[in-house]
């Protein structure tokens, strides 16, 4: 009997190990980044908004557990701990965290899913005091959200308006999108010399990105149109002046329009005043000449030598 105990709990635990490593998340954020508070008496009504849209009240982030949000209980609305995720783009079709019951005193908490100003559902989870310590797991999945939402946590213990109160903890957020569309990636161009006016490069560091974290993005730097074939996108990585790049997110059966843009290069002809018996030098960056015991400080022009220019 205790062989075959052992065998259904080792295939329960192996189940929802899979499943929650199988969870496809488009939307994560990372808790870890977000300001810290250094006691609960800095969050018995205070609200936080940080400039990724996470914003909370009543809550506690602690430095030394910065993948935590722990939600306040209180004797009043206003007291108690509520967590309010980022506006979301693509919809939803699933909605994964980790909570515990970090007091007896909690209670527990309600879910809330909203599209402007409606009220897409509400669920409310108590968590008995035989769970307390114990991460658990909310799965809300087969959802048909499109477009906006947005995803809001609030304690329900209703008690003293004591800090540190009634607490449950929040950790490991894991929401899969429902796009009916993707987006085409947001592409962008970084030099050691930019030239301010126009954007010029020696070299250009290129960085691809997607609102959706579970996307695969695609590119090409010869000027071919990409496809799931084309180099994958993993990291920032270096072109030259005029190169062009192309690039795609694709997302199971989605595949979006393409970016496309060339890196900028310096006009080779210009134009200044000078004395008329003086030689001018531009260089690899910007420089300050003397022409006539006088200084100009020229502007960044790509040539790879000093060369007269006039």
């Amino acid at each position: 009997m205790k062989v075959i105990f052992k065998a259904i709990f080792l295939w329960i635990a192996t189940t929802l190990s899979y499943v929650n490593v199988s969870a496809q998340c488009d939307y994560s954020g990372d808790i870890t980044s977000l300001p810290t508070l250094s006691s609960w008496n800095d969050v018995k009504t205070a609200t936080i908004t940080t400039p990724e849209g996470w914003k909370w009240r009543a809550c506690y982030h602690p430095a030394n557990a910065p993948e935590e949000i722990q939600l306040n209980g209180g004797k009043s609305d206003g007291r108690r701990g509520r967590l309010t995720l980022p506006v979301f783009s693509s919809g939803c079709s699933a909605i994964h965290f980790s909570y515990k019951k970090y007091q007896n005193e909690c209670k527990g908490f309600t879910v809330e899913v909203t599209q402007g100003t409606a009220t897409l559902f509400t669920e409310t989870i108590a968590i008995p005091n035989t769970d307390k310590d114990r991460w658990l797991e909310f799965s809300k999945d087969n959802l048909t959200i499109e477009g906006d939402f947005q995803i809001i946590i609030t304690n329900t213990t209703n008690g003293n308006n004591s800090p540190n109160y009634g607490v449950a903890v929040l950790k490991s957020f894991c929401i899969t999108a429902n796009p009916t569309s993707l987006q085409p990636p947001a592409l962008s161009f970084s030099g050691a010399h930019p030239r301010t006016e126009g954007g010029y490069w020696d070299a250009a560091t290129v960085s691809l990105s997607h609102e959706l974290e579970s996307v695969a993005i695609y590119y090409t730097t010869d000027g071919a149109e990409p496809t799931a074939a084309s180099t994958r996108y993993t990291a920032p990585f270096e072109v030259a002046p005029s190169t062009r790049v192309r690039a795609i997110a694709v997302r199971e059966a989605l595949t979006s329009a393409e970016v496309d843009s060339t890196v900028a290069v310096a006009p080779t002809t210009f134009s200044f005043v000078a004395p008329k018996e003086a030689t001018v030098f531009v260089g690899a960056k910007d420089q300050t000449v003397f022409v006539a015991s006088h200084y100009l400080t020229m502007h960044y022009i790509p040539f790879t030598e000093r060369q007269p220019a006039y």
